[in-house]
């Protein structure tokens, strides 16, 4: 079964655990030393990632090649 190759930002810190037990090739953005929005772009597009992401203004920005912007709540 193939899995995904994923870039998951800053924000989506709890979810990387849990992608990465499942198997998923994903790397946390901090971890990779990536902060600025455009080198996280650059990055997952480079290494042909989606991109995970709450930050709206990223998200909407990748949207289209693979990104995607998660909406939740919190408890």
């Amino acid at each position: 079964m193939s899995r995904e190759r994923l870039l998951a930002d800053a924000m989506l810190g709890r979810l990387v655990s849990y992608l990465r037990m499942c198997g998923h090739d994903t790397v946390y953005a901090p971890d990779a030393g990536l902060e600025e929005d455009d080198d996280i772009r650059a990055v997952a597009r480079e290494e042909g990632r989606r991109l995970l992401t709450r930050d709206r203004e990223l998200g909407s920005a990748h949207r289209g090649r693979g990104g995607a912007h998660l909406e939740g709540y919190r408890r």
